[in-house]
C-alpha cells in the first residue's frame, strides 16, 4: 500500500510535467514562435545560411557603388584611345574612374584631370610689373577720352564729310609710306619694301597726291600688311617687355615704345622745316585719326568687367599677330 501511495506521489507531477509538454508542443502561439525564430530552410542546420542562399543573395543585392574607389579588375576595362593593353598587369588596362577630386587628394591624378591644368600652365601671364600706375594712368586717359576725345571725334564726324575724312585718311597713309618702307627693309621683307614703294608711286600719281587709293585696283597692292619699327624689334626677337600706358596715347610697351619714337622720327612730317605747316599737318593727323580710335576703343572696352584688362590683352594680342604677320 506504501509503495502504490509513493509511485503515485511521483507519477503525478510527471504526468502533469508531460501534459504541459504536449499542450506546448500543440499551441500556435508556440509553433509560430518556433517557426519565426528558425526559418524552415535552417531546419537540420542552424549554424548559418546555406551556399544556395548565400548565392541567391548576392545575385539580388545591389551593384556596389564606385564613384569613389577603382573599378574591379574582372569587370570590362576602359582603355583611352591609341593606349596599348598590357597583358602583365591588367590592372592597368582600367582607368581611375574616381572624381578629380578624390583621386587628387590619392595622388594618383586622373589623365582627363590633368590635361586642363597643362593646358592652363602654357598661357603667359602678361608682363605687367607697374600695374598700379598703369591703372592710374588709364584711369586718366578714360576721363580724357570719355569728355574730351569722344565728343571731339563725334563732332569731327559730323562737320566733316565722310569722304572728305577718306581722303585725309589715304594721304597721310601715303605720306608715311618711309615708315613702312623702313619696318619691311629692317625684318629682311625686301619683296613687301617693293611693294610699299610701287603703292607711293601710283597713288602719288593717279591717286592725285595719295587722296584716292589707286592701288587697290592692283590685286598684289591691295592686301599689303603695314609694317613698323616695332614690329622689325619683335622679327629681331627682343621680347615684348613690361606693359605700359602712355599718358593721353594709350597702351604701349617697352619693345613698341622705341618703336614709336623711330616711327616718329622716319615720318616725313617731321622733317618740315616750317613749324606752322609741320604742327597743322600733326593735328590734322590725331583730328582724322581720333573717331577712328575712339571707336576701336570702345569696341576693346565695350561689356568688359575690367576695362583695364580688356584693353591691355587687346593690345598686346594684336601687336604679337602683327609680328607673325
Amino acid at each position: 500500500m506504501k509503495i502504490c501511495k509513493t509511485t503515485a506521489c511521483f507519477s503525478l507531477p510527471v504526468s502533469i510535467t508531460a501534459a504541459f509538454v504536449i499542450f506546448s508542443a500543440a499551441s500556435p502561439l508556440s509553433a509560430a514562435t518556433v517557426y519565426f525564430s528558425y526559418p524552415p530552410s535552417d531546419k537540420g542546420s542552424r549554424t548559418g545560411p546555406t551556399p544556395a542562399e548565400t548565392e541567391r543573395k548576392r545575385q539580388t543585392s545591389p551593384a556596389p557603388d564606385t564613384r569613389f574607389y577603382q573599378a574591379p579588375v574582372n569587370r570590362p576595362a576602359v582603355q583611352d584611345q591609341g593606349a596599348s593593353p598590357s597583358p602583365e598587369s591588367p590592372v592597368s588596362k582600367t582607368r581611375d574612374v574616381r572624381t578629380p577630386r578624390v583621386a587628387e587628394r590619392s595622388g594618383t591624378r586622373s589623365s582627363t584631370s590633368s590635361e586642363p591644368a597643362e593646358e592652363f600652365s602654357k598661357v603667359s601671364r602678361p608682363s605687367d610689373p607697374i600695374e598700379v600706375v598703369n591703372r592710374g594712368t588709364f584711369a586718366v586717359n578714360h576721363q580724357l577720352y570719355r569728355f574730351i576725345f569722344r565728343p571731339l571725334g563725334k563732332f569731327t564726324e559730323t562737320v566733316v564729310p565722310k569722304p572728305v575724312l577718306t581722303a585725309a585718311d589715304n594721304a597721310f597713309e601715303n605720306i608715311e609710306t618711309p615708315v613702312r618702307v623702313v619696318g619691311s627693309l629692317l625684318q629682311g621683307k625686301p619683296g613687301r619694301a617693293l611693294k610699299e614703294t610701287e603703292k607711293l608711286l601710283i597713288n602719288s600719281t593717279i591717286g592725285v597726291g595719295g587722296l584716292f587709293k589707286a592701288s587697290d585696283h592692283v590685286d598684289s597692292l591691295k592686301n599689303v600688311p603695314a609694317e613698323d619699327v616695332g614690329q622689325a624689334f619683335g622679327e629681331w626677337g627682343i621680347p615684348q617687355g613690361p606693359y605700359v600706358v602712355i599718358p593721353v596715347l594709350g597702351p604701349s610697351s617697352c619693345r613698341d615704345l622705341p618703336g614709336k619714337l623711330a616711327d616718329n622720327f622716319l615720318s616725313p612730317i617731321r622733317w618740315l622745316h616750317h613749324k606752322t605747316l609741320r604742327y597743322s599737318l600733326s593735328g590734322g593727323r590725331a583730328l582724322e585719326e581720333n573717331p577712328q580710335q575712339m571707336r576701336s576703343y570702345d569696341q576693346a572696352t565695350q561689356g568688359s568687367l575690367d576695362k583695364y584688362i580688356a584693353v591691355r590683352e587687346g593690345y598686346l594680342s594684336y601687336r604679337a599677330e602683327a609680328v607673325r604677320r
